[in-house]
C-alpha cells in the first residue's frame, strides 16, 4: 500500500517530464526551420510538408491510442509513444536527405500523439483538475524553452540537429525511468474507482461525437487565434510592430498563466461551471476583438488566451465522468484526432477567406467557431445534468 501511494507521485512527475519534453521538441521546430530549409535546399513552402508529417502522425496516433491502451495499458502506451518519438528525433539528428527529415517528423508526430493522448487519459482517470493543469502547464514550459535552446545551438555551434539530439537523449532517460517505475499492470489504474466504471450519460455515442466535435472546434479556434493574431493586428488594424508582438505574446502568456492558475486552485474548481463561464468570456472577448471598439479590440487577445487556457484540460478531465473508464482511453484518442483536424482546417479556412475578404475576416470567423463550441458544450452539459 505504501509503495502504491509513493508510485503515483513518482509516475506523475515522470509524465510531467514527458509533457515538458513534448513541448521542447514542438517549440524548437519553428526556430530550426530556416536552418533545415537551407541544409536541404528547400523553399518555405516545404515547411507545410513538415506540418503535414507531424499532424498526420499525430492524427493516426489519436485514432489508435485508445485501442492500443486498452490492450497494453495506458502507461505502457506512453512508454511506446516516447520510444517512437525518440526514433523520430534520432532520424532528424542523422538525417542526410529531405525524406529522412519528413520521416523523422512523422515519427515525432506519431510518438507524441500516443504519449499526449495516453498521458491525458492517465491523468484524467487518476487525478483531478490540479494535476491536469500541471500537465498542460509543463508542456507550455517546454515549448517556451525549446526555441531558446535551438537558437543557442544554432548561433553558437551552427548545429540545428543538436537540439533534437538533446531532446532525444532526455527522452531515453525518461523512458528508462518510466519503464522501471510503471505500475500499470491493468488497463487503467483508476478502474477500481466505482465512480468511473460505467457511462454517466444516457447516450454515450452521441456525447462522444459531441465531445470530438467540440475538440475540433476548440483547437481550431485556439490555433487560429494564435496563428493569425500578429497579422491581424499589424496588417489589418495598423498596430505598430512592437505592440502587435506584445499582444500576440500576451495570448500565449495568458494560456500558460491560466493553466498554472488551474493547477494552483486544484480541487476548489468546479470544472463544468468554470468551462461554461470561460466559454462565455471567450465569446465576449472575441466579439470585442471583432467590433474593435475605440480601436482597442486587439487588447482582447490576451483575454482570449486566458479564457482558452483551461478549456482543453478541463474537457479532457470530464471525459471519464461522462463516459466511464471503459471508454475513456478510446474517446480521448478520438478527441486528439479531432483536435488535429481542427488545427489544420480552421486556420487554413481563415487563410482562404483572408485572401478574398482581407485579414479582418479572422475575428468573425473565430467568433463563429467559439460560439459553435460554446453551444455544443452547453448541449453536453445539459446531457450530463439530465442524467444525474
Amino acid at each position: 500500500m505504501v509503495r502504491s501511494r509513493l508510485a503515483a507521485p513518482t509516475l506523475f512527475a515522470l509524465v510531467l517530464a514527458v509533457y515538458a519534453v513534448l513541448g521542447l521538441a514542438d517549440g524548437a521546430t519553428g526556430t530550426a526551420w530556416p536552418s533545415i530549409r537551407d541544409a536541404f535546399n528547400r523553399t518555405d513552402s516545404s515547411f507545410g510538408l513538415i506540418f503535414v508529417a507531424l499532424s498526420g502522425g499525430y492524427m493516426v496516433a489519436g485514432i489508435a491510442s485508445g485501442h492500443v491502451a486498452d490492450r497494453i495499458g495506458t502507461m505502457t502506451t506512453i512508454i511506446v509513444g516516447v520510444i517512437v518519438s525518440t526514433i523520430g528525433l534520432g532520424l532528424l539528428t542523422v538525417s542526410a536527405t529531405w525524406w529522412m527529415v519528413l520521416a523523422g517528423f512523422a515519427g515525432i508526430g506519431l510518438g507524441n500523439g500516443l504519449g499526449d493522448a495516453s498521458g491525458n487519459t492517465w491523468v484524467a482517470l487518476n487525478f483531478g483538475p490540479r494535476h491536469m493543469g500541471m500537465l498542460h502547464a509543463a508542456y507550455g514550459v517546454g515549448a517556451s524553452i525549446g526555441p531558446v535552446m535551438m537558437s543557442v545551438l544554432i548561433v553558437v555551434f551552427d548545429w540545428w540537429r543538436g537540439s533534437f539530439a538533446i531532446v532525444g537523449i532526455i527522452q531515453v532517460v525518461v523512458v528508462v525511468l518510466l519503464f522501471r517505475k510503471r505500475n500499470d499492470n491493468t488497463h487503467h489504474s483508476a478502474a477500481h474507482n466505482e465512480a468511473f466504471l460505467t457511462s454517466r450519460v444516457a447516450a454515450p455515442r452521441r456525447v462522444t461525437v459531441q465531445l470530438v466535435t467540440w475538440f475540433a472546434l476548440y483547437v481550431g479556434a485556439e490555433v487560429a487565434a494564435g496563428q493569425w493574431a500578429f497579422t491581424l493586428l499589424s496588417e489589418g488594424r495598423g498596430y505598430d510592430h512592437g505592440l502587435a508582438t506584445a499582444l500576440t505574446a500576451g495570448y500565449w502568456i495568458g494560456m500558460t498563466a491560466g493553466r498554472l492558475g488551474m493547477a494552483a486552485l486544484g480541487s476548489r474548481i468546479d470544472p463544468e461551471r468554470l468551462l461554461w463561464e470561460v466559454s462565455l468570456i471567450a465569446v465576449a472577448a472575441t466579439a470585442f476583438l471583432w467590433v474593435d471598439t475605440f480601436g482597442v479590440g486587439g487588447f482582447a487577445i490576451p483575454i482570449i488566451g486566458l479564457a482558452f487556457s483551461v478549456m482543453f484540460p478541463l474537457a479532457v478531465g470530464r471525459t471519464p465522468h461522462y463516459l466511464g473508464s471503459e471508454r475513456t482511453s478510446r474517446v480521448i484518442g478520438y478527441q486528439f484526432a479531432g483536435s488535429s483536424i481542427g488545427a489544420i482546417t480552421v486556420p487554413a479556412l481563415i487563410g482562404v477567406l483572408a485572401d478574398t475578404h482581407g485579414i479582418n475576416i479572422a475575428p468573425p470567423a473565430i467568433l463563429a467557431t467559439v460560439v459553435a463550441m460554446t453551444l455544443l458544450w452547453g448541449a453536453i452539459r445539459r446531457e450530463a445534468q439530465a442524467t444525474h
